[in-house]
């Protein structure tokens, strides 16, 4: 995802640009809407072969007669974790070198598997015994004692495989036409082959209290979670791909599944720490900018406001997550160990520093 450079946002503004670029993007919404709402079976489009996803089900126009109208549809296939049959080894029979009388072994009672997760105690709806948005208030709270953070907040060999990433974005910039309290890291991108396997875990046991879904321009699945430890700390991962069967199951529990416009929801959800979030990220396919392995990463102390306020942001915005994210790239949330690895990685652009990351340029 590209960095909007904060000095050309900021030299637009003084230019008296800013009016001009909010109606230019008001008409497009305008027009963006209105054509949605012409796109279904046997109405009219203008060309030939154009496709256009709506609620996830995928129009193409076509020639009837003399006309050109919009087919009936394809609705576009989620992708399934796919999971492999693990061979068993057979056993390998060790001679006896004298006959000898064989002792009757004492039987051993067969573990019971554990679920890797309570399915039956998933809600939808704010979880109000944990950590939520309270209003009126707008704060972050506990409904029950909170213990105590330690830090660093996690290891990150526990939550994603950083050895080949590309180039990462600190948290707390104006890009993308929108505020960011969020970072993001990136693996490929058009034109390199599309980076497959990139595996992300829960770091650390969590309550997943929101679930979010879309579908981009191109037509491609996409969600992500909001993941909160007891203590406080939450990971905001987004720009998922194919969710782990965990996950997965939890995106059909609450529907998020066959949702075509952008769809988040509150869902209590306890899931232990190395659960599979995603199998794989970003977008495989298409020719849009975002197109490739690259997700969305934000890093939250609920338990208090951030010390350095996002000040670039539209007052119009609460404090939900940019009052309250933190700079990854800086202590304490990691070890020492793991700030070095981030501090090799490039940075977009060459921008390390932000709202939130005031000593990792």
């Amino acid at each position: 995802m590209p960095v909007l450079d904060p000095e050309y946002y900021f030299s637009m503004v003084k230019k008296g640009f800013v009016a001009t670029l909010c109606l230019v993007i008001g008409l497009h919404t305008l027009i963006n809407a209105s054509a949605a709402t012409q796109v279904k079976p046997g109405a009219p489009c203008s060309k030939i072969g154009s496709t256009r996803t709506i609620a996830g089900i995928k129009y193409k126009c076509v020639k009837n007669g003399k006309k050109l109208v919009w087919n009936k549809g394809t609705k576009i296939a989620i992708p399934t974790p796919k999971t492999t049959a693990t061979p068993t080894a057979t056993p390998t029979a060790t001679p006896t070198a004298t006959p000898t009388a064989t002792p009757t072994a004492t039987p051993t009672a067969t573990p019971t598997a554990t679920p890797t997760t309570n399915r039956a105690q998933w809600k939808i709806g704010q979880y109000m015994d944990g950590w939520h948005w309270a209003v009126p208030g707008n704060k972050w709270v506990s409904g029950k004692p909170a213990p105590e953070c330690i830090l660093p907040a996690f290891a990150l060999k526990d939550f994603v495989d950083l050895s080949e990433v590309q180039w990462l974005i600190p948290p707390g910039l104006y890009r993308s036409n929108d505020y960011k309290p969020h970072g993001a890291i990136r693996w490929s991108g058009i034109p390199e082959p599309y980076k497959s396997g990139v595996v992300v875990r829960l770091p650390f046991d969590a309550t997943i209290i929101n679930i979010f879904t879309n579908f981009t321009e191109e037509g491609v699945f996409q969600f992500g979670v909001n993941a909160v430890s007891d203590c406080g700390i939450m990971i905001r991962v987004g720009h998922l791909y194919e969710p782990g069967p965990d996950v997965k199951e939890l995106l059909e529990f609450v529907g998020g599944l066959d949702k075509g416009t952008n769809n988040e929801v509150y869902v209590n959800a306890k899931m232990p720490k190395g659960t599979i979030i995603a199998l794989n990220v970003g977008q495989p396919f298409g020719t849009a900018q975002g197109t490739g392995a690259g997700m969305d990463f934000g890093l939250l102390d609920l338990r208090s406001l951030n010390k350095n306020p996002p000040i670039s942001f539209s007052g119009d915005r609460t404090l939900y997550y940019p009052g309250y994210s933190v700079c990854w790239l800086e202590a304490p949330w990691f070890s020492n160990e793991d700030l070095q690895t981030l501090a090799k990685i490039p940075a977009l652009g060459g921008i390390r520093t932000s709202d939130y990351c005031k000593n990792s340029g």
